[in-house]
Formats: C-alpha cells, sequence, structure tokens
C-alpha cells in the first residue's frame, strides 16, 4: 500500500530527498493512486521521481532505463530513469501497437516519464513450452530468422516452417515489421509473462531498432 503522506515528514523520510520532493510530502495528504500519479509527473527531475516512488513504492524490477514498482491495485509503474527510458515508454505507449500478446497499457503519463501496466507473473522456458507447444529457444531463433535472415544471413531452423504458422510467430513477426521492436528481447525469458488466460504476453516491449541505436550503440 501507499503509505499515508502526514502533514510534516515522517521520520523515515531519506535526508537526500531535494527540497521540492519535501514540499509535495510535507502537503499531500491523499492515498490515491491517481494523486500519487499526477504528483510523480509534476516532480522536474529523475532523481526526484525515483526518490518518491522508492519511499513510496515497492520496487520489483530494474534496468538500466527503467525501474518497476508494484502500485497498491497490484498493478505495475513503469518509471524512466533516464532519455532512454523515456524513449521506451514512449513505444509501449503506442495505441497502434495494442495487441494481444503485448501487456496492455492502462495510463501513461502525457510525457512518457512513466507508464501503468496490468502485473503479470514471469515464466520459464518450460512453462513458455507448455503454454504454447513450442520450445521457447527454438521459437526465438525461428522468429529471428523470419524477421532478420536477409540482415544477419541466418539459416532456417529445423522446425521454422510449423512454428511460423502459430498465431503467437505471425503476430510477433508483424509487430517486429510494423514497428521495429527488438527480437533480441523477445528471445529472453524475463521478458516474458502469462495473462488471465494462460497466454504467454510480452510483458516488456519498448525496446525498437531506432532506441537501441540512437541509446545502445552511440
Amino acid at each position: 500500500m501507499l503509505r499515508q503522506y502526514a502533514i510534516s515528514l515522517h521520520v523515515g523520510m531519506r535526508p537526500q530527498l531535494s527540497e521540492q520532493l519535501q514540499k509535495f510530502a510535507k502537503v499531500v495528504s491523499d492515498t490515491k493512486i491517481t494523486s500519487f500519479l499526477k504528483i510523480l509527473s509534476s516532480l522536474e527531475t529523475f532523481k526526484d521521481r525515483i526518490d518518491f516512488c522508492e519511499e513510496y513504492l515497492e520496487r520489483i524490477a530494474a534496468g538500466s532505463s527503467r525501474i518497476a514498482y508494484k502500485l497498491p491495485d497490484g498493478t505495475v509503474l513503469k518509471l524512466a530513469q533516464n532519455e532512454k527510458g523515456l524513449a521506451q515508454n514512449k513505444v509501449e505507449s503506442n495505441p497502434k501497437m495494442q495487441s494481444e500478446f503485448i501487456n496492455e497499457v492502462l495510463r501513461r503519463d502525457k510525457k512518457y516519464l512513466w507508464l501503468n501496466n496490468r502485473f503479470l507473473e514471469k515464466i520459464t522456458e518450460s512453462e513458455f513450452a507448455e503454454l504454447t507447444g513450442v520450445n521457447f529457444k527454438d521459437f526465438g531463433e525461428s522468429l529471428r530468422y523470419g524477421c532478420r535472415a536477409k540482415e544477419e544471413d541466418l539459416d532456417e531452423p529445423e522446425d521454422f516452417e510449423e512454428i511460423k504458422k502459430s498465431t503467437l510467430y505471425q503476430e510477433l513477426a508483424r509487430l517486429v515489421d510494423k514497428f521495429h521492436l527488438s527480437v533480441g528481447d523477445m528471445q529472453r525469458p524475463s521478458s516474458w509473462g502469462r495473462n488471465e488466460k494462460g497466454r504467454p504476453v510480452l510483458i516488456d516491449a519498448g525496446l525498437t531498432e531506432e532506441v537501441y541505436e540512437e541509446f545502445y550503440e552511440s
């Protein structure tokens, strides 16, 4: 749960919080998520937004660009911690990229400072195979071959012709082609979760070729 904001700073408040952040903590007493997110969006720096979330939310994961926190309603907040995080939030928030195999974005900051997804339990390679009937590594290699064979001069995987018939393969190949999503991300088990229908779903879909070239190759 979000801890109740006090009229004066509570003892647990970290001393390194900026004066701006302390001001918000002093005056806000509403624990509703919408109010929390409004305040979060008004903070001016990456550090202030991170400090604010660290103070009131449970951190559940972190990468080089974004930090994931669990909100009181059980959903996930993906907070950008730098410019590449903003770029990935923008990609993932694209309403045209909605798919049954990508975790739904419930709401987002207008400047892509954060976005809000459903919380999905991550799955293992064996669980992926149970859900799809396809070996995880074989699926990833087939997807890379189908989407990148010309650029990378790849050999056709043994089960490619069968795997490419699946709805999952066809939808992900469409998304990669249209939005230039990273196939490499899709080949990592940590990028996958399971939804309430027992379907494998990408829980991290913010990295495109353009974002990679701008922020990871430079």
